[in-house]
């Protein structure tokens, strides 16, 4: 995977210049929230500033990192699934999230893999998650209080990320203590000194950046700015846009819940499949002639491998996950209770830690719950329940089928070949995108490679519009990018003057258009770039022409265009950027 995607991580121009620029300017001393205003926790641009502190500014320094974080994430998925299941059902956890997921891309955009995310606050989230379930885990096994201590604080400091995984991760570990002391009537002083223990080491990274803050503004701005991405839910237009709406399924409710069960329906006809197969190929396994047998048992699947691979051109379906994850919640939770009723420690408490973990991966689907699917949002937040599925296929059906139909041998091959099927599905889907990813923008250690100009031209445009800016705009002036392109700011290593870097609609709805432009008013950039950037998927043709009209306006009065990268004509098809220095 790391072969095939090498450097063709990034969107050039979308989400991924603000992870470059955020610890670049906060290295060189910028505030977050003070200096750059920003909605999500502090904990993913601090980090990543350190290491540019340490390792250089390059975009090759997060991606060595994050490879590494990959390699952990791997490992913590394989203790926890051989825990809950066997080494089988963990191997094949790890395969699916490093084949599916880690890497990936299935759209013609960027950023949705865990090498160069959209947001590092989603991946880093969702990696401490995993260390955090892993040492809820051994306190469940051991009982040990610094175990509980270390998974509040990592807990802690998932609330400084993104809002959807710290809630997902408070949900899981709450419920997985109730439910472990429930039983117990003599542990309910346990119970809240284990939660005692776990709020007070949470509070700890939150204090501590709540105190950071607080040398450089007062204590009620800080405070503010760590909920700040809480508020933002509260945001309704952000909640209502058609963006939101699309990527979440909420345009149309009805269509996408039948579409869910549907979807669920598929994967629950896949038992009989497997019922069906097993019988044929014990059948035929029994018959005389080894080898004609074996031969008899993998033909079928080379050829649904031939065909998946020679016909299947997008990512399977996920819109059932919900109800599937659901539908064994409710099986994890009814043997949980039963081996605790009867004793077993053991089983009780595997089936209590799978109960937790599903209900990690069902919380995190909230934010694209009518409309999961493991490309876009999904390759974080789909990422764990997708692993419950596969530890269900290979693991519980298998063994579930064995007490009735025998030779589970048989049962786990069959469930394996369609992973393998499945697997390499993807990973030949990855690669047939990834081979039109060739074309490089920027160079040395920040170089990305993007698609080719024939098929996207907005690579060509970027590096046309990063030489007119090592030409005309000297390094100690300044500029913004308008409505998003903070990554020619980064490339170039000219700082933005604004605490504003990005102005989408949702941007614009968070921070008010009024009180960005004022913040121009009073400190106008030297320079300002406008990208021709297609508004769309937000329901708007373009930026200054049905939002961010004031600030396009005040843009009209106070600068002259000096450059144009790319064809800015009306009607062509096509990227454009305009350089604009101010009028004198």
């Amino acid at each position: 995977m790391l072969a095939i995607s090498w450097l063709k991580w990034p969107d050039v121009l979308i989400d991924f210049g603000r992870e470059l620029y955020l610890p670049w300017v906060i290295k060189n001393g910028a505030v977050l929230y003070r200096d750059v205003a920003y909605f999500n926790g502090p904990f993913s641009p601090y980090f990543n500033a350190i290491l540019f502190r340490f390792f250089g500014t390059s975009l090759m320094t997060l991606v060595f990192f994050n490879i590494l974080l990959i390699a952990l994430l791997t490992f913590l998925i394989y203790k926890i699934f051989c825990f809950m299941t066997n080494r089988v059902a963990a191997a094949a956890a790890g395969a699916v999230f490093l084949s599916v997921f880690a890497f990936s891309q299935y759209t013609m955009a960027g950023n949705y893999n865990f090498v160069c995310p959209y947001s590092h606050d989603v991946t880093h989230g969702v990696i401490l998650s995993f260390v955090a379930l892993y040492a809820f885990s051994v306190y469940l096994r051991h009982k040990k209080m610094r175990w509980a201590i270390l998974t509040g604080f990592l807990t802690g400091s998932i609330f400084l990320t993104k809002i959807e995984v710290f809630l997902a991760i408070v949900v899981a570990i709450f419920s997985g203590i109730i439910l472990s002391f429930f039983s117990e009537k003599s542990a309910v002083k346990e119970m809240f000194k284990c939660l005692a223990g776990m709020c007070a080491a949470g509070l700890l990274p939150i204090a501590a950046f709540t105190l950071y803050l607080t040398f450089f503004m007062p204590f009620p701005e800080a405070v503010s700015s760590l909920i700040a991405s809480y508020k933002a839910v509260l945001n309704t237009d952000v909640a209502s846009g058609l963006f939101y709406k699309r990527m979440t399924g909420a345009q149309a409710p009805l269509f996408s819940m039948v579409e869910m069960i549907k979807n669920s329906i598929f994967y629950i006809a896949a038992i009989p499949v497997i019922i069906l197969a097993t019988r044929t190929f014990s059948y035929i396994y029994r018959k005389e002639g080894r080898l004609k047998a074996l031969t008899a048992a993998i033909i079928p699947w080379l050829l649904l491998l031939f065909l998946s691979i020679r016909y299947i051109k997008y990512p399977i379906n996920a819109k059932g996950l919900p109800v599937l994850l659901a539908m064994f919640l409710f099986y994890a939770l009814y043997v949980f209770i039963s081996a605790r009723s009867r004793g077993k420690k053991i089983i009780a408490s595997k089936y209590l830690l799978l109960s937790v973990f599903t209900i990690y991966g069902f919380v995190l689907l909230f934010k694209i719950f009518l409309n999961v699917r493991i490309y876009h949002y999904g390759f974080a937040l789909a990422m764990p329940g997708a692993l419950i599925l596969t530890a269900v296929f290979v693991y519980f059906i298998p063994k579930f089928l064995a007490r009735a139909f025998g030779n589970i041998k048989v049962i786990r091959n069959i469930v394996l070949s369609a992973a393998v099927i499945v697997l390499v599905t993807h990973i030949t889907i990855a690669k047939e995108v990834y081979g039109f990813i060739t074309y490089p923008v920027g160079s040395g250690p920040d170089t990305i490679l993007t698609f080719r100009p024939e098929i996207l031209d907005r690579g060509a445009v970027m590096n046309a519009a990063l030489d007119e800016i090592k030409k005309n705009i000297p390094r100690e002036s300044n500029f913004v990018v308008f409505p998003e392109g903070v990554m020619l700011n980064y490339m170039s290593r000219v700082k933005n003057p604004s605490p504003y870097i990005v102005f989408m609609p949702p941007d614009l709805s968070i921070f008010s258009e009024e009180t960005i432009l004022k913040s121009f008013e009073t400190n106008p950039p030297d320079y300002v770039i406008v990208a021709d950037k297609n508004m769309s998927e937000y329901g708007y043709s373009a930026f200054g022409r049905d939002y961010g009209m004031r600030i396009y306006s005040w843009i009209e009065e106070n600068y002259v265009p000096f450059s144009v990268a790319g064809d800015p004509s009306p009607g062509k098809k096509g990227f454009s950027i305009i350089l604009n220095k101010r009028k004198k």
